[in-house]
């Protein structure tokens, strides 16, 4: 039975390695073509749109500029909504198998499943790195041509964490990667060295110091909600903000951590 459930649990993470990766690169596709479908609303691109419609429409079809204009516009909104779609599947598909392999180590094999919830942390985590946090849009209503984008952007924590130290600030820079990079991989390094221990190693040092660290679990997703939330009232004219995949797998990263650290006090410790 310990072998089936070993053999479970690699498959399992091994569909879940490619989930992850395909959510990542659809994510990333989709912010790309956000960002050109939110391109045709700026004040430049309408009038220009505009302009090659009405001189497709009084030139008899000599002139194409327009349709052709209309057919990128249509093929990139087609493109982002084929994108949105994979998401929001390998997303469910991806959390779904998380849950459900952890009902499986509950109920079956709870001795795998603090490694189960750390290894899922892990997967959690790097999809929330690489994965937009947030995206705003910038945008305002004016005579005649109607609503007009500004500016438009989508960040991850990574990206974010760049581009403020591109800009020097780097104060919020630092406190961002040490409470949302550094301290969540020092933790999970830390759980797998307690899950894979030898008779010498210090089991309840180490524990002590997740303790510690664990104090500090929800500082990273309140530092990055504020820093975003800021980030995002910034900006000029009305503002459209709306939450990333990457938030909700940081949540889930933060979210199995504590669970994990809830087990191994249950089952390692007090063993």
């Amino acid at each position: 039975m310990k072998i089936f459930f070993r053999i479970l649990t690699t498959f399992f993470f091994l569909a879940m390695i490619a989930l992850a990766y395909y959510v990542i690169d659809n994510a990333n596709l989709a912010a790309k073509y956000s960002q050109e479908v939110i391109s045709y609303q700026t004040v430049e691109e309408k009038l220009d749109t505009e302009l090659k419609v009405f001189l497709d429409s009084v030139s008899f079809g000599i002139y194409d500029g327009g349709e052709e204009k209309t057919d990128s516009i249509e093929q990139a909104i087609t493109l982002l909504e084929a994108h949105k779609q994979k998401l929001e599947l390998y997303s469910y598909i991806l959390l779904g198998m998380s849950t459900l392999l952890l009902l499986l180590s509950w109920f079956f094999m709870r001795q795998l499943a603090f490694l189960n919830l750390i290894l899922m942390s892990l997967t959690a985590l790097v999809v929330g790195l690489l994965t937009p946090v947030l995206s705003f849009t910038a945008f305002q209503d004016l005579p005649i041509i109607g609503q007009v984008v500004f500016k438009y952007d989508s960040r991850g924590i990574l990206g974010s964490i760049v581009k403020l130290f591109e800009t020097k600030s780097f104060f919020v820079a630092g406190v961002l990667f040490l409470f949302s990079v550094i301290v969540p991989f020092i933790k999970i390094l830390l759980s797998l060295l307690m899950h894979f221990k030898g008779n010498s190693l210090p089991v309840n040092k180490i524990a002590k110091i997740l303790h510690n660290i664990g104090k500090w679990s929800m500082l990273d997703v309140f530092v990055v909600a504020v820093f975003l939330a800021l980030f995002a009232l910034e900006q000029d004219g009305l503002t459209d903000a709306r939450a990333g995949i990457g938030l909700y797998f940081f949540a889930s990263y933060v979210l199995f951590s504590m669970l994990a650290s809830q087990v191994f006090d249950i089952y390692h410790l007090k063993k």
